[in-house]
């Protein structure tokens, strides 16, 4: 699935979108989305319409895109700044080992906005509460000097 939420944001658009609260409140928009492993795919977030912020997928390898949804936000937001969030969560059920959580990982690349003229000017990798130790957070090189972040969940025989 691919997902694209706005916590204290007023409303959404598109096929997936649900109103969540628990973590904060919000809007998501959601959709089935089958990723490759080994693929590169384009996260891309726009605000071409005050107040409104679209989100789409794009698969590098075959030019399609993908919409995820617009969420609506208060007009007074602006556009992207230079603060984002991204991360990866398990969303099965409950877990009795830690070698029951499935194997992931994924890179990241750190976002731009604007044509580059907008990026973080830090970052910060933290765990969530829970105690797996099969999981790790580390800085990688990805292509031309970019850098990112490699999230890793559920490594098969780490922690034990």
């Amino acid at each position: 699935m691919a997902i694209f939420s706005i916590w204290d944001a007023l409303g959404a658009e598109g096929m997936g979108t649900v109103r969540f609260g628990g973590e904060g409140v919000g809007w998501s928009c959601r959709i089935p989305y089958f990723w490759e492993a080994g693929r590169t795919y384009r996260l891309r977030v726009s605000t071409e319409t005050a107040g409104w912020w679209d989100a789409s997928v794009t698969d590098t390898v075959t030019g399609v895109t993908s919409w995820i949804g617009r969420i609506q936000v208060p007009e007074a937001w602006g556009g992207l700044g230079t603060w984002s969030v991204m991360w990866t969560e398990y969303y099965g059920g409950a877990i009795r080992r830690c070698e029951e959580l499935a194997h992931s990982r994924v890179v990241f690349g750190f976002p731009v906005a604007d044509d580059g003229a907008i990026s973080p000017d830090t970052h910060d990798n933290t765990y969530n509460d829970g105690t797996c130790e099969n999981s790790n957070i580390e800085m990688v090189d990805i292509d031309d000097g970019l850098r990112g972040v490699r999230h890793e969940i559920g490594i098969p025989g780490a922690g034990s």
